[in-house]
């Protein structure tokens, strides 16, 4: 059952100055994420969702901008906070799981002192302390031998296994909203699934919610509560995981459940929505999609 209202986004604009024009990623986005409840965020590349995301997360860099709206998070408007504020904020009440961990993870530092280094600044521990729990998230990831993985720099992982560390620092602190942005691509379907129990588990307490970007419409069906589609910018519809699959109404959704393969499905061809996407630069009046 989830909660009260945890994070609410009302007309969001994130838009960057690039040589031919604004780029109106996100453009009068609203959306709410309710405690203990796994949003999922669906969409074709280049929709706005990673946008979203770092919005929430006041992570959007040169060109890019945050044009407009608010994101309030437990009541409090994050695009008001001071950058010194939103950096207690952001690793411990609310973090995010990127999709690219190689480029995330510092290449000259120890995985191992990266993790412990989230609970030292966030949760006071002290040296052993914060590494004894560091070796625990590790397991709790997957990870074999995770004692030996303390000691390992991020470019001796494979992409899976650096998947996993960026998943275990993203849970240290037990936050209360997670945003994991497809965080199981490099994942093989044990861990994957290890890893959505994990987060399944964390929403069951009703404390903590998750955001998940993903294109995987089955992982959604899955462990999602609640779908919000987007498109070119903007969400097109909202609905429960059940009206997902037996009554979805806009034609955009109704597309991308009609284009998944069907394992044993006799057909010729895929299904493909008609048409092209707008460009961000010069997006059309009324309906996006139409």
């Amino acid at each position: 059952m989830t909660g009260e209202v945890l994070l609410a986004i009302e007309g969001l604009r994130t838009w960057f100055s690039v040589e031919e024009g604004t780029l109106r990623a996100v453009d009068g986005l609203d959306l709410e994420v309710r405690r203990g409840e796994v949003l999922a965020l669906v969409g074709e590349s280049g929709c706005g969702k990673t946008a979203t995301a770092l919005s929430v997360l006041r992570l959007v860099d040169d060109p890019g901008r945050i044009a407009g709206g608010s994101i309030r998070f437990d009541g409090v408007d994050l695009l008001s906070l001071s950058e010194e504020k939103m950096q207690r904020v952001r690793g411990d009440r609310l973090a995010m799981i990127f999709q690219q961990p190689h480029a995330s993870l510092n290449p000259v530092q120890r995985v191992g002192r990266q993790l412990a280094e989230v609970l030292r600044v966030h949760r006071g521990m002290d040296r052993d302390a914060a590494r004894e729990r560091a070796v625990e998230l590790l397991g709790q990831v997957g990870i074999p031998d995770p004692e030996a993985r303390m000691r390992a720099y991020p470019h001796e992982l494979s992409g899976g296994m650096a998947q996993r560390v960026m998943i275990a620092i993203a849970l240290a602190c037990s936050p209360e909203l997670i945003i994991a942005d497809e965080p199981t691509t490099a994942l093989d379907v044990t861990i994957q699934a290890q890893i959505m129990d994990v987060l399944r588990d964390l929403c069951a307490t009703g404390d903590t919610a998750v955001v998940l970007i993903t294109h995987d419409l089955e992982l959604v069906a899955e462990i999602a509560t609640r779908v919000a589609v987007m498109y070119a910018g903007h969400i097109l519809e909202e609905c429960g995981i059940r009206d997902l699959y037996d009554r979805p109404l806009h034609p955009y959704t109704q597309g991308l459940l009609a284009s998944m393969p069907v394992l044993g499905a006799n057909r010729e061809t895929l299904a493909v929505i008609p048409g092209t996407v707008p460009t961000p630069i010069d997006l059309p009046p009324g309906c996006r999609f139409a």
